[in-house]
């Protein structure tokens, strides 16, 4: 299934001179980066619940 881990995900609507150095390629590359971040947040928090869980046993 599903969670709100899964489905979440950024989007920029990226106008004027900004445009010019975000690419649409650039803007594939940082959803990249966010994606692997996004996931070691989502590691990050399960073995923070997973250790206290331990400490508290």
């Amino acid at each position: 299934g599903e969670s709100g881990w899964d489905v979440f995900s950024l989007t920029y609507d990226i106008r004027g001179p900004l445009a010019t150095v975000f690419t649409p390629q650039a803007m594939t590359k940082y959803l990249r980066v966010f994606h692997l971040l996004w996931r070691l947040k989502r590691v990050e928090t399960s073995l923070s619940g997973s250790w206290t869980s331990l400490k508290c046993s």
